[in-house]
């Protein structure tokens, strides 16, 4: 899974970097740098082609829901069943998007000790680009949702697929990372089918990550700031 990121790069910064254009909205309304991104906060997506850099909610509520609080129940999507979950089908089909982050977190969840009924707390790991260069693109997908007066909801999920070697070590489950190889091909849905798009959603190189034990403060969204990646214990 992927429940919290990592978003501090701007937005003209991101455009640049996915060759995309800055839509009024997010040029008018950028967000702060954020160590801490949790579900239901407002995230970049892009989208398109050509490709805009556009916001959407973090969670994705299918345009039949009756409320958007089951949007909370969509925050990651996987990656073996987007074609045959009505949630998703339609979105893999129409509205794929690139999320871009600087990197996630994912959480090591220990075994109880022998004789003991209780489990240590988890343990969580930060994992971002190896070389440092530029955001990572995880793959998402988005929906519109209108409520009963014609507003629109725009929101979105983050695609998983299982975990490389390095992931694998903490969780069985990783975003899908997509190389910029694939970036057109993802976000064409007019020319790339679902089962097409389905088949760039394999485990990330091992080599495109690098991971270290970061602190307990990740734990609680209300926490933010760089701090929060600095390396605990080896």
């Amino acid at each position: 899974m992927c429940g919290r990121f990592v978003s501090t790069s701007p937005p003209a910064a991101l455009a640049g970097a996915f060759g995309a254009e800055l839509s009024e909205e997010v040029a008018s309304r950028p967000e702060p740098p954020r160590w801490n991104v949790a579900p239901t906060a407002r995230i970049y997506a892009v989208v398109g082609s050509p490709r805009r850099l556009e916001a959407r909610r973090w969670g994705l509520v299918p345009s039949w829901a009756k409320d958007p609080s089951v949007g909370r129940r969509h925050v990651n999507a996987r990656a073996e069943g987007l074609a045959d979950r009505p949630a998703y089908r339609s979105a893999l089909a129409r509205r794929r998007c690139l999320i871009p982050a600087d990197g996630f977190y994912e959480w090591s969840r220990p075994p109880a000790e022998a004789g003991s009924q209780r489990r240590p707390p988890a343990q969580p790991f930060f994992f971002g680009p190896r070389d440092g260069s530029g955001p990572l693109a995880l793959a998402g997908l988005w929906e519109a949702w209108r409520d009963g007066e014609g507003s629109v909801l725009l929101t979105a999920t983050i695609v998983t697929t299982a975990a490389n070697r390095v992931v694998g070590q903490v969780h069985d489950r990783m975003p899908a990372i997509l190389g910029p190889e694939a970036w057109s091909a993802w976000l064409d849905t007019d020319t790339v089918g679902p089962s097409d798009a389905r088949a760039l959603l394999g485990p990330a190189p091992d080599e495109l990550l690098v991971a270290w034990p970061v602190g307990p403060a990740v734990n609680s969204p209300r926490n933010e700031g760089p701090g929060l990646l600095e390396p605990a214990g080896p």
